[in-house]
């Protein structure tokens, strides 16, 4: 009895916060068993995610306060922080390129960045993340007047300079320098010259940049950092930088073509867009 007495005490003095002490008899042998119960208040934090249009597959890692980062998708289950004790945690998300986030609330109002959490309490915070809409360099390619106006009115003045050439969209034949990029022949410069291996990365990179630049700027896409490290690659003489960045962008490109655009979209030009190309322009990619 002595013996129990003083494991009993020694649990006592060892349990959590809100756990505990139990003892119960044998009756058999008259000895005493001692140990400790869960405590009586359980509280978590439960992180939900939401997606529109609903089951999107895309992965969102989010980062909390209380242990390791995580992902969720669409269809997975809430992710559970597990026993917490009472107090305020925090949760964030990575926003990944083509997406918004469109809200991020908690069951009991807190906000995601002071999570209050009460003694008994399971909180659920829900993000919402909605895909926006992009196009393929395809599409920017063919629409001629909605891609010069979007790259005159929407696209930052510095950001038409891509290393020393700067970019412009005139709608006259043979002056479209954005035209220009789609349309280049990328093996070849217009006298026929077979292009070095860094100018031939350099133009088929160029033409998703472009694409993800009217994206971003036009459509107002978030594009994360990939228009500015396509940008940088672009610049520089690393190969294999320049082709991971090409391939960045063709999936961002690619990832809202679903997603209706705003307004109205004019017919496709092509051959208005050929016409206007500035093929020469690109003999030369820095």
């Amino acid at each position: 009895m002595v013996v129990a007495l003083l494991i009993a005490l020694l649990l006592t003095q060892l349990m959590p916060t809100g756990y505990a002490l139990w003892s119960d008899t044998l009756g058999i042998s008259g000895t005493v068993s001692t140990g400790v119960v869960p405590p009586t208040d359980v509280q978590s934090i439960l992180v939900d995610k939401v997606t529109a249009p609903p089951g999107d597959p895309q992965s969102f890692a989010f980062t909390a306060s209380w242990g390791a980062t995580f992902s969720l998708t669409d269809g997975a289950d809430p992710h559970d922080s597990g026993l917490l004790a009472p107090g305020t945690y925090s949760v964030s998300e990575a926003v990944p390129a083509g997406w918004a986030l469109t809200s991020a609330v908690c069951s009991d109002g807190s906000p995601v960045t002071a999570i209050v959490l009460a003694a008994g309490e399971t909180v659920t915070c829900t993000f919402t993340n909605t895909k926006q809409p992009t196009r393929t360099q395809g599409f920017w390619a063919t629409h001629t007047a909605f891609a010069n106006d979007f790259w005159n009115t929407n696209v930052p003045p510095n950001e038409k300079t891509l290393c020393s050439q700067h970019i412009t969209a005139k709608e006259q034949t043979g002056k479209n320098r954005l035209m220009g990029g789609f349309w280049a022949n990328v093996a070849k410069d217009t006298d026929g010259n077979t292009r070095s291996d860094l100018d031939h990365a350099r133009m088929v990179m160029l033409q998703q940049l472009l694409a993800a630049m009217l994206n971003k700027y036009g459509l107002g896409t978030n594009d994360g950092v990939l228009v500015a490290t396509a940008r940088a690659a672009y610049c520089g003489t690393n190969v294999d930088a320049i082709n991971a960045a090409k391939s960045a962008l063709d999936n961002f490109n690619q990832s809202g073509d679903s997603v209706p655009i705003p307004g109205s979209v004019p017919a496709a030009t092509p051959d208005e867009s050929q016409s206007q190309a500035a093929l020469a322009f690109w003999d030369t990619t820095s």
